[in-house]
């Protein structure tokens, strides 16, 4: 379970708890997820799937925009043949 859950949750255990099994995930630290067996939290992190991030294409400011556009351009201009 830990090698097929290894890439998004850091998991845990903690002995004499009332959840000793716990699972953080790596991309979003604040969620985390606790079960009292292991096949519970197992059965939790593959159906678990944490909300989805906007990322804006573009920067908002004017400036930033045109910055990436001439950063863009000088790239083409090297990949050209």
């Amino acid at each position: 379970m830990a090698l097929h859950h290894r890439a998004r949750w850091s998991l845990r255990y903690e002995h004499g708890t009332a959840t000793p099994y716990t699972a953080q995930h790596k991309a979003e630290p604040d969620i985390v997820l606790a079960a009292s067996r292991l096949g519970v939290l197992d059965a939790a992190l593959s159906d678990f799937a944490p909300p989805k991030r906007v990322r804006p294409y573009l920067p908002s400011e004017a400036a930033a925009r045109a910055e990436e556009q001439r950063l863009l351009a000088d790239l083409a201009e090297l990949e050209a043949p």
